[in-house]
């Protein structure tokens, strides 16, 4: 099992951050939706505002989840080449 390997052989971040992704997604996705539904239950140009915020919210928290996942894989990789360098030396 992956989790409870103390040498780090076997990584699990990959599978975390796709699981942490799709969640995310998924949540945000919801969070939009209900922000736009209210936003036009007001009427006027706050249903303008949710016709052009919601979706411009869920572009940018995606992407500002995206590339914060992504950071979690390249500090994986930095432990990866840390790993290379000690296994180099011996």
């Amino acid at each position: 099992m992956r989790l409870f390997d103390t040498t780090f052989h076997r990584f699990i971040t990959p599978s975390i951050v796709r699981l942490l992704f799709w969640i995310g997604l998924v949540l945000t996705s919801l969070y939009s939706l209900v922000i736009c539904i209210a936003l036009l239950n007001e009427g006027g140009a706050w249903a303008v505002a949710g016709l052009i915020g919601a979706p411009i919210f869920w572009l940018v928290t995606v992407l500002y989840m995206r590339v914060v996942l992504e950071v979690l894989v390249v500090l994986e990789v930095l432990v990866v080449l840390f790993r290379i360098e000690e296994n180099t030396r011996r």
